[in-house]
């Protein structure tokens, strides 16, 4: 994995960040997004910052 990738992402206030099996969605003021995930990535959500692992 790049280390551009091994970065945590911090999730700015009125942000909100859901993980359903590989599913994210991703809603904000500005919209929303959803994106599929590979089954190998896991996603971990903690304090409003996101890490990604293999």
């Amino acid at each position: 994995m790049s280390r551009i990738a091994k970065s945590p992402i911090e999730i700015p206030a009125g942000v909100e960040v859901s993980i359903n099996d590989t599913t994210m969605s991703v809603k904000g003021k500005l919209g929303q997004l959803q994106m599929e995930v590979h089954p190998s990535v896991v996603i971990t959500n903690t304090e409003n910052v996101l890490t990604f692992d293999i």
